[in-house]
């Protein structure tokens, strides 16, 4: 081998040792490149975390106090690569603050990092916040009413009800209009919570609403409408259209007959309180039918029984907060 030959090895061989180096040079700076990436990665997750969590502790205020109470706050957070570094500016807005959270630390390559979030805090009663919670509504709702006394829910929409507790009929309740739309046979011994579908038999449908109310006596020279406690005389209801239903009831020292009556729509006759054994009239010895007076017209209608040479009870203090005024119904 010439001396040219062994030199143009000897070039040959310092160049790849060359190239060599820069290549393990530029992976050198690459995984140093990676590195710092991944840990600036990290430690931005991390910053965000923070500041998210510090937004929603301080929407967490319970009361007009806590709110109050929301401010300038500075805070630290240990990581393994560096320190994050919190600061929190609130404007001194009373009934809206505008919160702005500052993360910054410092990353691997000795640069200056930062994030920040904002937003605004309204000193709304945390209370409100539950309709949030609520799911959304595709279609209008009908307003639902309240059951009549006594009635039991067969299902969405239908109630059932029977007009006395020994009656063998029972009565369908539509309860988004409040109306009567069908009438059943039930046997007279089950009582209204107990009845099912199944129990519902021979039903005939209708368009009705439901009339009840009660019927006092108070035959003394002076009647007394407040406290109307003598016993019940015997009668009926009519028109025969209205298919009422009575039952005596006596709780303590009180004494009334309570009603339940099923009244075709559009029916115009007046409810009307038909003797039996004794007579409308205008002596002592005949009776009067007084009406209580009601403002509101769907409340119940209650009648009293008084002596025929009396007047209705006119105006006095209201009972229990309920007006004890009557007008004359019948004769």
């Amino acid at each position: 081998m010439t001396n040219h030959q062994r030199g143009s090895t000897l070039v040959e061989a310092l160049v790849g040792v060359l190239l060599l180096s820069l290549g393990l040079l530029g992976a050198l700076r690459m995984q140093s490149w990676v590195r710092l990436n991944g840990d600036v990665a990290q430690q931005r997750t991390e910053a965000v975390r923070l500041a998210q969590q510090d937004l929603e502790q301080a929407r967490g205020f319970t009361d007009e106090a806590s709110f109050q109470a929301i401010a300038h706050q500075r805070n630290e957070a240990a990581l393994t690569t560096t320190t994050l570094t919190l600061h929190r500016t609130v404007s001194a807005d009373p009934a809206l603050k505008n919160s702005l959270v500052t993360v910054s630390w410092q990353d691997r390559s000795g640069s200056r990092q930062t994030i920040q979030l904002h937003s605004s805090l309204n000193g709304l009663s945390p209370v409100y916040s539950a309709a949030l919670a609520l799911p959304s509504q595709d279609m209008t709702l009908s307003p639902r009413r309240h059951l009549p006394a006594g009635a039991r829910r067969l299902s969405e929409g239908r109630s059932v009800l029977k007009p006395s507790p020994r009656s063998n009929v029972a009565w369908i309740v539509n309860d988004a209009t409040g109306e009567l739309s069908a009438e059943c046979s039930v046997p007279a011994t089950l009582a209204a919570r107990d009845i099912t579908e199944a129990d519902l038999t021979r039903c005939t449908e209708l368009t009705a609403r439901l009339l009840r109310g009660y019927i006092r006596f108070s035959v003394g020279p002076v009647p007394d409408a407040q406290h109307p406690n003598d016993a019940p005389l015997a009668l009926t209801l009519t028109p025969a259209a209205a298919r009422c239903e009575t039952e005596s009831m006596r709780h303590a020292d009180e004494r009334y007959l309570a009603y339940t009556c099923l009244l075709p729509l559009g029916a115009t006759e007046p409810l009307r309180i038909v003797p039996e054994g004794w007579a409308f009239g205008a002596t002592a010895t005949t009776y009067k039918a007084c009406r209580y007076a009601h403002a509101n017209p769907s409340a119940p209608h209650n009648y009293l029984v008084i002596r025929g040479d009396a007047a209705c009870p006119g105006p006095q203090p209201q009972h229990n907060g309920v007006s004890v005024a009557t007008v004359q119904h019948q004769p």
